[in-house]
């Protein structure tokens, strides 16, 4: 059986208090990558093949 995680967010809060971006889900845009700025901008992205990001959408 699988063990049950839990996420309060600290890290995700500690890692854009040093200024680092994170990516998330959101269930609004199923199946979709959101790259969370520092600042609250939010876009959809991908990674082309060399890992880079390709913006699809701007969120905010």
């Amino acid at each position: 059986m699988g063990r049950e995680l839990y996420d309060d967010g600290a890290e995700a809060k500690r890692i854009l208090a040093a200024g680092r971006a994170i990516y998330i889900s959101d269930d609004a845009f199923p199946g979709q990558v959101i790259k969370k700025y520092p600042d609250g901008r939010r876009e959809i992205v991908r990674l082309d093949e060399n890992g880079n990001d390709i913006v699809i959408r701007k969120l905010s």
